[in-house]
């Protein structure tokens, strides 16, 4: 006599779930995740777009250096190119207005301030002072790119 517990047929057990549809926190995991994405590259893509007019104020300063050193330009060009240059940023781009009134050494101690450095009035950005106006400045134009770039480089990523 067989026992009744053998009669029993085995438990069928439901089928393992597959990969697809994955469950709602995966879909949840997945917004979250793209709209973080696409959060991150407006703000990118914000940056890069303030940041440009101060690579293109770089550019235009090696422009600049190459023209003088090349003798394209004259020193008195190259000097009220570059500062013009720095003017304009400071009252269109940094809404600095009251930049656009300084000349000689308070023009310097700003962008010496603007700069964290001495450069500009210890330095080669000297030039960018009462020396412009001399009848045969000698300005260097490499070290005063290298000024003239740091200063950038710091308003750029202010």
């Amino acid at each position: 006599m067989e026992s009744e517990l053998a009669q029993l047929r085995g438990l069928d057990l439901p089928p393992t779930p597959g990969f697809w549809p994955p469950a709602p926190g995966w879909w949840l995991m997945l917004g979250i995740v793209l709209l973080a994405g696409l959060a991150w590259l407006w703000h990118r893509r914000r940056q890069q777009r303030q940041r440009l007019p101060y690579r293109q104020a770089r550019i235009a300063v090696g422009y600049l250096v190459r023209a003088h050193q090349a003798g394209d330009i004259t020193d008195h060009q190259f000097l009220d190119e570059t500062n013009a240059l720095l003017k304009r940023l400071c009252m269109h781009r940094l809404a600095l207005d009251h930049a656009a009134t300084l000349s000689g050494q308070d023009w310097l101690t700003f962008l010496d301030a603007q700069s964290r450095s001495e450069a500009f009035t210890r330095g080669a950005g000297q030039a960018l002072g009462e020396a412009r106006f001399q009848p045969r400045p000698t300005p260097d134009s490499d070290a005063l790119q290298q000024a003239v770039d740091r200063l950038l480089y710091r308003w750029e990523r202010a």
